[in-house]
């Protein structure tokens, strides 16, 4: 059968099954084509589609298909067909297996394959030696991986339209909150606001171009140190900056000192920063 004949999951399982077992983390790590989107227009859109158009046969094969060898024994012993371990049987390391097949010895043959194969498995998982039940084990391994997989990718969407979102937020914030914007404030006499309007641009630069989390005085220490070899002037006047902020916030306590010209050099650091 030429490749243009067959089905999509048939294409799908020439490309992640071999020998009878799945390449599983090939399958879930390796791009595939997404009719209608490129990796270029966009990652998250494509992340989307490629959920959309795949994640119903995805799951499909990684249940049909076993993901180890140990599992590929415990389905043939399951299913009475030996013929799944003729690509096996003639190698070296597995030629042992063969009088335990011929003589149709279950119990030598798992255990055989439980010493060779067991590496494949989580060491937190036990396999049963009753067949019925241990293939219960694998599907659910399967299960948890395939989830896993949906959740990583969805996480993925996710962490990419938020980052996406902040970075609008900042570009918004910054052109905003400009600097010819903070001195007309200043030069109208709104020195309050423009104290406000400094230390909302400061949180915005930190928050959503830098991805800090926690308060601003956490935040501008991270800052400096990571960022300005911990200039010790620049942690100064942006710690004076937010304590000037949280004076104003706090109509009781407006009595801590912050100059015009302090509140400048904060713009101009931001400014500095920021080209």
């Amino acid at each position: 059968m030429s490749e243009s004949t067959l089905s999509q999951k048939e294409l799908l399982i020439n490309q992640f099954v071999h020998d009878g077992i799945l390449d599983y983390y090939g399958m879930v790590n390796r791009p595939t084509e997404v009719k209608g989107f490129k990796i270029e227009d966009g990652k998250d859109l494509w992340l989307e589609a490629l959920l959309l158009q795949y994640k119903d046969l995805y799951f499909d094969i990684t249940m049909e298909f076993p993901i180890s060898k140990l599992e590929l024994f415990y389905l043939a012993c399951y299913k009475k067909d030996l013929t799944m371990l003729s690509s096996f049987i003639t190698t070296n390391s597995l030629i042992v297996f063969y009088g335990a097949i011929k003589s149709n010895d279950h119990a030598a043959l798992l255990e055989r394959a439980r010493a060779l194969f067991g590496d494949d498995i989580p060491s937190d998982i036990i396999i049963p030696s009753e067949i019925s039940k241990a293939i219960d084990v694998f599907v659910q391994i399967k299960t948890d991986r395939f989830n896993k997989w949906v959740a990583l990718i969805e996480n993925k969407i996710f962490s990419r339209r938020q980052s996406q979102a902040q970075d609008n937020l900042y570009q918004r914030l910054r052109q905003k909150l400009s600097k010819e914007y903070l001195l007309a404030q200043i030069e109208r006499g709104d020195f309050d606001d423009a104290t406000i309007n400094t230390c909302v641009r400061l949180e915005n630069l930190l928050k959503n171009r830098y991805h800090y989390e926690g308060d601003l005085c956490t935040m501008i220490n991270t800052f400096i140190d990571r960022q300005c070899n911990s200039n010790i002037d620049w942690k100064r006047l942006l710690h004076k900056l937010r304590m000037k902020r949280n004076s104003l916030v706090h109509v009781d306590n407006n009595t801590f000192v912050f100059t015009i010209e302090e509140l400048k050099e904060c713009i101009s650091i931001l400014e500095e920063i920021e080209s």
